[in-house]
């Protein structure tokens, strides 16, 4: 969540069965107490698999995710995941 620049919460692997259920649920949780509406960005990397799309874009739908957008992968994203060992 957040800018790469400022991240508000650091970023973390979840698996795609019950983790990013479990994550999507939590997230909106959080901003629903705020008065925001959820919006998700899915960021998809030159590592990433077809099939972990297509499960995050079913994992929308079936948790209600009514605002989301698929965009490139900015280069501070992929240098923020490599700081953390996770790309």
């Amino acid at each position: 969540m957040g800018m790469a620049e400022k991240p508000l919460t650091l970023p973390k692997l979840i698996n795609y069965d019950k983790g990013l259920t479990n994550m999507i649920i939590q997230t909106n949780k959080q901003i629903s107490a705020s008065g925001k509406m959820m919006f998700v960005i899915i960021k998809p990397s030159d590592h990433s698999i077809y099939k972990n799309l297509v499960a995050t874009l079913d994992a929308m739908n079936v948790n209600g995710v009514q605002s989301y957008a698929i965009v490139q992968i900015a280069p501070k994203d992929v240098e923020m995941l490599k700081q953390r060992g996770i790309y």
